[in-house]
């Protein structure tokens, strides 16, 4: 259950697997829907907004006596560090190699793509550097809640799309053989 709940926190925040993985429950706030990210890779410190479908996924997961990590692991680093079994069942589903790079990428481009949101925006909901001299030098880039709308845009389009899949006049194609 924690891989499951990892894959889907990295779709619903677009984090690097490290931070993902490697995030404390003292950096999360479920009250007001925000983590902390102390030390990213990026060294900016920041505190990034939650969707709602973020904030459930998050209550909804156990608490480990002893532990301090959101997705905690018997392993030696006390987290999980990579769902790699998970990966391979989803890739065998989307019958490609995913990994959880490339769910850090489809945040970004359903941001970009779908919801047409900017990509500045987009650029700070997943911690990259930006360029844009505007972002770097007017706004607040350490504490992002004020891209909770843009999260929760996102989030909800997974969800329109999860619907759109599981209706009863959509059907399954089966990939074609290819020929030899």
């Amino acid at each position: 259950m924690s891989s499951i709940d990892l894959v889907r926190f990295l779709l619903l925040t677009g984090l690097r697997i490290g931070e993902a993985s490697s995030l404390r429950w003292d950096q999360v706030n479920l009250d007001d829907a925000y983590f902390h990210l102390p030390n990213p890779k990026n060294s900016n410190p920041v505190s990034m907004p939650l969707a709602t479908q973020a904030v459930e996924l998050l209550k909804a997961r156990p608490k480990v006596e002893g532990n301090p990590y959101v997705f905690p692991s018997w392993g030696e680093a006390g987290h999980l560090r990579d769902p790699r079994d998970l990966m391979k069942k989803v890739s065998a589903v989307a019958g490609s190699r995913v990994t959880p790079h490339d769910l850090r990428r489809t945040m970004t481009n359903t941001a970009l793509r779908c919801c047409r949101i900017e990509k500045f925006r987009t650029d700070l909901l997943t911690n990259h550097i930006t360029r844009d001299v505007t972002a770097e030098h007017y706004f607040d880039t350490t504490n992002l809640q004020w891209l909770a709308p843009e999260a929760q845009m996102i989030a909800d389009w997974y969800d329109q799309q999860a619907l759109i899949a599981a209706s009863a006049n959509v059907e399954r194609l089966e990939p074609r053989a290819q020929a030899a």
